[in-house]
């Protein structure tokens, strides 16, 4: 009792929080540099990046990486330019679809099977395409069905949405076949580097 009665609780609480009030926090100088770290952290782990393939919710898609003349395999992006040489890896993810038939439009609506296989789960497609000397854009066609598709209803679909899109590639939109499904990417030609 003599030692609470020379040192009351409320004084002793008093002096106590003065005495850190005066000597300061200096830990809290760097709360904002560590908050911004870890916001940082957490953008780049958490945060999904956006997607690289092309699809609609729920249905096949298509994805593609790039290998330039001399340079690393990176992602490709629908509609971007790549000079000839370049060979382009196609992927696809055909959900509940068993085939896929790829195909080539050239910019005078000429079509050009490439590939017409059975698939199952995602996978790369068999070979890579490398692009030509010739500078004119091509559209890839990648169709998914249930079966394989009679070859001359692809190429006659596809050449009416080529003329749909008056004759414009970069225009030509996915068209409907029944039963399946068309996805399709762009792939833009830069003139050969000299």
């Amino acid at each position: 009792d003599a030692f609470l009665a020379q040192h009351p609780p409320d004084a002793q609480a008093h002096r106590l929080l003065s005495a850190r009030a005066k000597k300061g926090r200096p830990w809290l100088y760097f709360a904002p540099a560590f908050a911004a770290a870890a916001l940082a952290i957490a953008l780049v782990f958490v945060v999904p990046p956006p997607p690289d393939d092309i699809s609609f919710k729920g249905g096949p898609s298509i994805s593609f990486r790039v290998k330039l003349p001399e340079q690393e395999i990176r992602r490709g992006i629908d509609g971007e330019a790549l000079p000839p040489g370049t060979a382009v890896q196609l992927s696809i993810d055909p959900r509940d679809r068993s085939h896929v038939a790829v195909y080539a439009v050239d910019h005078r609506g000429e079509v050009t099977r490439v590939f017409d296989l059975a698939v199952e789960g995602p996978r790369d497609l068999p070979q890579s395409l490398v692009l030509d000397e010739a500078p004119e854009s091509e559209r890839i066609l990648v169709i998914f069905s249930d079966r394989a598709l009679d070859e001359e209803l692809i190429v006659a679909e596809a050449k009416s949405a080529f003329a749909r899109a008056g004759g414009s590639l970069e225009k030509m939109e996915n068209f409907s076949l029944e039963g399946a499904m068309v996805r399709s990417i762009l792939l833009r030609k830069t003139a050969k580097p000299s």
